[in-house]
């Protein structure tokens, strides 16, 4: 009997992990990449062996099906009153292109900034100026900053803000291409992340665009 997973992994390490697993395990399975998600079909696993799959991975797992991340997020949150709101700026409104490609979104998306100049985000977000200057615009500190300001000007129950380097410039040492902080702010609490994402300007962005997707997914689960 065959099982079927769909699954989006931020980190190569996470997707090594995981096939690891399966291979530790014996699991004989087949992989499609349907960019950027992985299509897993498993033969022949015991109950257990799928708990424990869950268990460790269920994160990154999010249909049983081959269906889209973005359609299962919107299936999932139709079924509750949460609303979403955004602060965008490497990803340039990406996020919000897809959370409303489903109609009836207005139910859960209430607005998104595309705050992508440093002026954007002092004078639409109220992120602290001396803060940019600071610690730079890629920084944990600024997505607190825009993720406060969305709190501010609008409140919803769940918030994101994304900030990083697309590329192909602007990358340095300590910040190369491909670095994007992500947050998300649920009922005040803060969940922010650095993640290094790999391939050209379009990858990283949606690379970027499915992450914010999953830990979203993830939150609107827990109040289900």
């Amino acid at each position: 009997m065959s099982t079927i997973l769909k699954t989006f992994f931020p980190r190569e390490e996470e997707y090594n992990n995981f096939i690891n697993f399966l291979k530790i395990n014996k699991v004989k399975f087949n992989e499609e990449y349907k960019y950027p998600e992985y299509l897993f079909t498993l033969e022949d696993i015991s109950k257990e062996f799928l708990e424990n799959l869950y268990k460790d991975f269920g994160f990154y797992i999010f249909a049983d099906k081959d269906i889209s991340l973005i359609d299962v997020f919107h299936d999932t949150i139709m079924k509750t009153d949460i609303t979403v709101s955004g602060a965008e700026s490497c990803t340039g409104g990406l996020i919000s292109k897809f959370l409303t490609d489903n109609a009836g979104a207005s139910k859960y998306f209430k607005y998104a900034v595309t705050s992508y100049s440093n002026e954007a985000k002092t004078k639409i977000l109220y992120v602290n100026q001396e803060k940019i200057k600071e610690k730079g615009v890629v920084s944990k500190s600024i997505i607190i900053g825009m993720l406060d300001g969305l709190e501010y000007i609008y409140p919803t129950n769940i918030a994101y803000a994304v900030s990083g380097v697309a590329g192909p410039d602007g990358g340095i040492e300590e910040k190369p291409i491909g670095t994007v902080f992500i947050g998300v702010l649920q009922y005040g609490r803060r969940d922010i992340e650095r993640y290094l994402f790999k391939g050209d300007r379009w990858q990283i962005r949606r690379y970027a665009t499915w992450t914010v997707l999953l830990k979203m997914l993830n939150k609107v689960k827990q109040e289900i």
